[in-house]
């Protein structure tokens, strides 16, 4: 859909007009001759020169972006803007007229400078472009040639015109040369202002996704404003833009207005537009500072020869200086006077999007917690205003929306607004519907496209995003409490009923609310007795425990050591969910390090080289503990040059499937040349039945691998993977398959002959196995079930809506919806059922066959020994 606009154009008749005209030809040649004489004198070793005889070439057109240069065109030899405060003698008509004042410009001015022209010196291969130059104490870089080689350059090269730009380097341009001009497809560009660079990527990546693939900007970290906003003008100009009379222009002032309204919409405009653009033979200088604040007056002058433009500040003294209108573009040229375009407000109607407001609570077609945000699992109710910015009234306007992203559902995408006076902001007559997906990851962007129509004939598109807000649950950890019916170790052994803590965490920004949570083990001999939780709230950014606690029965006759497989499912308000599965050993081998050194023994592996293994207290994970296991000096001291020593551990039993799992911390040298090579680390071996050494491997990998160079190299040959670096108590997990009988496990740490660090700490040890991975997929015993009633589905509900509960044998059920009063609406289920799970519909209707008011409503699972409520959020579609 193409936006129509319409531009107003006066020609700002000057006075002297014909008179300064008539001084352009008189002037020119003679100027060029004086100019090459005085830069001859000046630079007798540096001025290439012309061959005599050699004819004066003119410039090609350039398709959509000025006039066809001629020889009295170019009679304006350079053109100038200042973008900050350089000294007052610098500001004068010799800055476009003469070499003396450029030098002085680059000399003078220590803050920066940039210079680009064009010549048709420039038509040979070896200049096929218009040259860019930049230099001075504050934008040096690699390319740079110095301040008076380009005024050499450009004089010997006979410029059409040329652009002088001085500005301080900008904060966060690190490396970056400031001031940045930028040339690109026969367009040279400099810009004063600030953009969002954010607005600026979407504008490129509308319906083109692989723009700034396809037309890579020079400066990508960070993105230049100024640069991406070029590459919107460029865009354009290879679209064109309508006109408003249907014909599409390609001109490029047409294009630069249509830019900066475009740009203005989207918000991408932080301060000021103030740009100027550069042709073969045109000066285009753009003012669109927002707010129409003094420093950003963008002033010009006429001098002998040119036109002299500057953005504000000109210094002290601005006696004699025009300046441009706000919101406007001025198109400078050497055979007359300036154009002004007036690009906003633009003549007929011209709408923006107003205030956004989101309708999010459980009345009409809503159906959230009502605090105002589009969250994860919400329909809302979206009003949209409009403003008409432009000078006539727009009529009958009226607005459809539109989305790609699979995270929301348009149950309403059209509404009509009436007309709207100019200057008049008017929100729609009643509200877009839009369904938020319940999985949308939190803060995710939504966004949207809305096509705006009235009858005047106008159209216009308009772009715009919702931030959606989710919680993002997390299981924090899962302790076990076997102190009533166990020995109290926190360890799980055969012939213990233990509690499963459970702790939850919320690192999304929105709350979650009505938590229902569930835990199943996959286990033939286990039996879950408590499988049910709730938890009110979960704050966003909070932690907490559902209760009350899982309670399992662990029977004696379970092997050990073995593997419960836990999952733990947590379902909320507006069908948020999450799942979490994690293994609990029963019985096995584990060693917390707090009983002393135990059964480990250590020794040195290697002849010749050192073992560090010692019961510490420098550092511990075990919360309340105080020891562990440390390959390094005593203290917080350092480990040896040439270390070897291994940490070895009592027998164990192997079973099909079994787990080593440990905690670490870590500081060992790396290197600094090879990423990913090491010096010195450790790793774990694994020794069957009294057999060799042989190094296993975590889930996931070591993270480096062995650099060995010089004469003393750590114990193990190059590309040895290990752990090193440095790791803050990481829990590390192997998984050990394809062996029989007994096990030893040792932790082996080495070092070359450099530098050393910390060493290795290693705490909470356990070894346990199965030999049955259970499963949900394995069906030789099934999960013992116990009653129960899950959450409807959907919630919120329209008219339709399913409710599933399970008992584990036949029995007596009464299932039942009531009001917020607590007076019964619907009976649903009562009488005896079959075990298993089970599903029934709820229509939106009481029992009298009434359909029910929107609203929040309870429904009520009883059965032998146990009650359950939760709560559903009933729609009611009245459209």
């Amino acid at each position: 859909m193409i936006t129509r606009r319409r531009l107003s154009v006066s020609q700002q008749a000057r006075p002297g007009t014909q008179s300064f005209r008539l001084a352009l030809r008189l002037w020119g040649p003679l100027g060029i001759c004086v100019l090459g004489l005085a830069l001859a004198l000046l630079f007798p070793s540096r001025f290439p020169g012309k061959p005599a005889g050699q004819p004066h070439s003119e410039e090609p057109s350039l398709a959509g972006i000025g006039r066809k240069a001629s020889k009295a065109d170019h009679a304006c030899r350079f053109w100038g803007m200042i973008g900050s405060s350089p000294q007052d003698s610098i500001l004068n008509e010799q800055l476009v007229s003469g070499t003396h004042a450029l030098i002085n410009l680059g000399e003078s001015n220590q803050d920066g400078w940039g210079v680009a022209y064009y010549s048709p010196g420039m038509l040979p291969p070896e200049l096929d472009r218009p040259q860019l130059l930049r230099g001075g104490p504050k934008a040096n870089h690699e390319s740079d040639h110095g301040f008076r080689e380009a005024v050499t350059e450009m004089l010997g090269l006979d410029a059409y015109c040329a652009m002088a730009h001085v500005r301080n380097a900008s904060p966060g341009h690190t490396g970056i040369p400031d001031p940045h001009p930028f040339w690109r497809e026969g367009v040279t560009f400099v810009h004063n202002g600030g953009f969002n660079t954010s607005p600026l990527i979407s504008l490129l990546e509308q319906n083109a996704p692989n723009y700034l693939e396809t037309c890579p900007p020079h400066y990508r970290d960070p993105y230049l404003d100024s640069e991406l906003f070029l590459l919107y003008i460029l865009k354009m100009r290879a679209q064109g833009v309508d006109r408003g009379d249907g014909v599409r222009s390609f001109s490029l002032e047409d294009v630069i207005a249509e830019a900066a309204l475009d740009a203005y919409d989207a918000g991408a405009i932080q301060t000021a537009a103030n740009c100027l653009i550069a042709t073969a033979d045109t000066l285009i200088a753009l003012r669109f500072d927002i707010n129409d604040v003094d420093w950003y007056k963008a002033r010009y002058r006429e001098t002998p020869g040119a036109w002299m433009i500057a953005s504000e500040p000109v210094g002290t003294d601005t006696t004699g200086w025009e300046v441009l209108p706000p919101k406007s573009l001025g198109i400078f040229t050497a055979t007359g006077p300036p154009e002004i375009i007036t690009v906003f407000p633009p003549q007929g109607p011209y709408i923006f999007l107003g205030e956004t407001t989101i309708d999010d609570d459980l009345e009409g077609d809503s159906a959230g917690n009502g605090d105002g945000d589009c969250d994860a699992g919400e329909r809302v109710e979206l009003i949209i205003a409009l403003r008409n910015e432009g000078t006539e009234t727009a009529t009958n306007v009226r607005a459809s929306i539109a989305t790609e992203d699979s995270c929301c559902q348009i149950l309403d995408d059209y509404e009509e607004y009436g007309d709207i006076a100019p200057g008049e902001e008017v929100p729609c007559l009643e509200d877009f519907d839009l369904a938020i997906a319940p999985q949308c990851p939190d803060g995710h962007q939504i966004a949207f496209s809305m096509t705006v129509e009235s009858d005047n004939p106008e159209t216009w598109e308009r772009y715009f995003t919702l931030d959606v807000e989710a919680p993002l649950m997390e299981l924090v950890c899962h302790m076990v409490d076997d102190t009533l019916c166990g020995n109290g170790n926190g360890r799980i052994e055969p012939g213990e009923t233990f509690h499963l803590i459970t702790r939850l965490s919320n690192s999304g920004s929105e709350d979650a609310t009505t938590l229902q949570v569930s835990l199943a083990i996959c286990h033939p001999l286990v039996t879950v007795t408590q499988g049910e939780a709730s938890l009110d709230t979960l704050h966003a950014g909070g932690e907490a425990e559902p209760s009350p606690p899982f309670e399992v029965e662990v029977p004696a006759s379970c092997p050990d050591p073995d593997v419960l497989f836990a999952t733990v499912v947590v379902n909320g308000d507006w069908d948020q969910s999450a799942c979490f599965e994690f293994m609990m050993p029963v019985g096995g081998f584990y060693d917390d390090m707090e009983d002393g050194p135990g059964s480990w023994t250590s020794y040195v592996v290697t002849a010749g080289y050192v073992d560090q293994w010692h019961h510490s207290q420098q550092r511990n994970y075990t919360p309340g503990g105080e020891w562990s296991w440390k390959f390094g000096d005593t203290g917080g001291g350092d480990y040896q040059n040439l270390s070897d020593g291994a940490l070895e551990s009592e027998p164990t039993t192997l079973r099909s499937h079994s787990y080593l799992r440990f905690r670490h911390w870590m500081e060992a040298e790396v290197s600094a040349g090879h990423p990913g090579y090491c010096y010195d680390g450790g790793m774990v071996e694994l020794s069957v039945n009294g057999g060799e050494w042989e190094q296993i491997f975590p889930v996931g990998g070591y993270p480096y691998q062995i650099y060995s160079s010089g004469s003393n190299p750590a114990p193990w040959p190059a590309e040895t993977e290990v752990y090193s670096g440095d790791i803050d108590w990481e829990e590390a997990t192997f998984e050990i398959t394809g062996y029989e009988g007994d096990a030893r496990f040792r932790f082996r740490f080495g070092s070359d002959g450099s530098v050393v660090r910390e060493g290795w700490y290693i705490d909470e040890v356990e070894f346990f196995g199965t030999d049955t991975l259970w499963s949900g997929a394995d069906e030789v015993t099934p999960l013992v079930l116990h009653p129960g009633v899950e959450q409807n589905r959907p919630n919120p509900s329209g008219p339709g809506t399913v409710i599933s509960y399970r008992v584990p044998e036949s029995r007596e059920v009464l299932l039942q919806i009531f009001d917020p009063t607590g007076r019964l609406v619907r009976t649903l289920v009562t009488g005896r059922v079959e075990a298993g799970m089970h599903v029934v519909s709820w229509d939106g209707r009481n029992n009298a066959g009434a359909a029910m008011e929107s609203g929040t409503y309870f429904y009520r699972f009883r059965t032998a020994g146990m009650s359950q409520s939760r709560k559903l959020v009933l729609i009611k579609q009245e459209r």
